[in-house]
């Protein structure tokens, strides 16, 4: 598989998982903000932070495409599609657990 197709097949799944992951945090945001004393507070803020710092990656990731580098791009992408391609797989596993456990 040449490099190029590789880093598309990444950015397929990173993308669309990053902006889920982004929507879900970003739903709770306002209100761990609002109330200092939130319970997970501290847990959301670290999300958040994980969040921009995917969303950096990716587009750092598409600077070093543009530029040609192509080994820096791929790594940059694989450190967002492959924990969610991880997180995907475990969604599916509970998702046919829950359907495996009313048949």
């Amino acid at each position: 598989m040449r490099p190029v197709w590789a880093w598309r097949l990444m950015m397929l799944v990173a993308i669309p998982s990053l902006a889920l992951f982004a929507m879900s945090v970003a739903s709770q945001l306002p209100y761990v903000l609002a109330d200092p004393t939130h319970k997970d507070r501290e847990g959301v803020l670290l999300w958040a932070t994980v969040t921009v710092a995917a969303a950096l990656s990716l587009v750092a990731s598409l600077l070093f495409r543009l530029r040609g580098r192509m080994t820096p791009a791929i790594l940059l992408v694989a450190v967002v599609a492959l924990p969610a391609l991880a997180l995907i797989a475990f969604f599916l596993l509970i998702v046919g657990m829950f359907i495996a456990k009313d048949l």
